[in-house]
């Protein structure tokens, strides 16, 4: 008995579902003549960001005119949060337009980045909303105002821990009735 309920609860241990701890992001960002595609990863922490939360990014920003690429590490530094307006759930990045002078940028600040501000909060120039710069040329979005969505992530199926825990324990019921018999 006592090797069958140890049995059952190691098959518990190894079927159960193991949770990453980063969550990959994906940026898709589209406004008349500016985009952003690209990944965002962050350390897995949930609720308020900070930039040691934000672990890579790799993005592509465009404008009607040219576009660029970039990856943190290099020229590009990491990603910079400023203020408590960046969130994460397990299903997004939101970002509130509607707090005071505050930003998430990612990319080399007046080169090549992508930045979501508020009140001026990307820079001379912006507004609130989304600005793109590319080798110093700059972009702006609409203004933009409170909680929206600015990365998914991607569904994620859940594995067949659950079934092959029904199944062990299915097996060892059976084995169980076969030994009191």
């Amino acid at each position: 008995m006592r090797l069958l309920l140890s049995t059952v609860f190691a098959s518990f241990l190894l079927c159960s579902p193991a949770f990453a701890a980063s969550i990959t992001y994906t940026v898709n960002q589209n406004f008349p003549g500016l985009s952003a595609q690209g990944t965002i990863t962050t350390d897995g922490n949930l609720g308020t960001l900070t930039s040691a939360d934000i672990l890579n990014y790799d993005l592509t920003v465009s404008t009607d005119l040219i576009s660029a690429s970039f990856t943190q590490g290099g020229s590009f530094p990491p990603a910079e949060v400023s203020g408590t307006d960046l969130t994460a759930t397990a299903s997004g990045l939101f970002y509130d337009f509607s707090g005071a002078s505050s930003f998430f940028s990612l990319g080399a600040p007046g080169d090549t980045f992508l930045c979501f501000g508020n009140d001026g909060g990307c820079g001379a120039g912006s507004g609130t909303g989304v600005q793109i710069g590319i080798s110093g040329i700059f972009a702006d979005s609409p203004t933009q105002s409170g909680v929206q969505q600015i990365a998914a992530t991607s569904a994620v199926p859940e594995p067949s821990s659950i079934a092959l825990l029904a199944l062990g324990l299915f097996g060892a019921a059976g084995a169980m009735r076969k030994r009191l018999v």
